[in-house]
């Protein structure tokens, strides 16, 4: 079992106002903002701020230029980890692993290396070659979950005081 949040020595996103890994992906963002070109329709950008689309077809140039959008920057211990740490170093092979989003690529590593064979997911997540390298390293099953998610739980089921 396993939860997302910060290292205990590290301040969360929420308390310090930004997040690293924006923070750093906005600034690197404003370093280029000086000349980009649009790899759909090639339009040179001389000056290029929020929300970084194209001017010319509209494409997300920060997509474009941040696929991963900088989760490897990311401070927070994710719950895939967690939970794979608390294994102690015990297999759990042939496992399945149930998580809210789907998990980063650095967790994916740590999946595999727990001997976890299916993964059961709520959310998609925007990292599509993740799936990819786990198809191509063993993982068995990938499936959405089918039910009730999370947020609507509480709409079907309301809450008893």
């Amino acid at each position: 079992m396993g939860f997302n949040e910060n290292p205990v020595s590290v301040r969360t996103c929420k308390s310090v106002s930004a997040c690293y890994k924006d923070d750093d992906m906005m600034s690197k963002l404003k370093a280029r903002g000086k000349r980009i070109y649009c790899p759909k329709c090639g339009k040179v950008h001389k000056e290029l701020t929020e929300p970084w689309n194209c001017l010319k077809c509209g494409t997300n140039l920060k997509a474009w230029l941040h696929p991963n959008r900088n989760m490897e920057l990311c401070t927070a211990i994710h719950a895939e980890e967690r939970a794979v740490l608390s294994l102690g170093g015990r297999s759990v092979d042939g496992g399945t692993l149930y998580v809210t989003t789907f998990p980063c690529f650095q967790c994916a590593r740590l999946i595999l290396d727990a001997g976890i064979k299916n993964i059961v997911f709520v959310e998609a997540y925007p990292v599509k070659n993740t799936a990819v390298f786990l198809r191509k390293n063993g993982i068995e099953e990938i499936r959405p979950f089918s039910g009730f998610t999370a947020r609507a739980f509480f709409r079907v089921f309301p809450k008893v005081n």
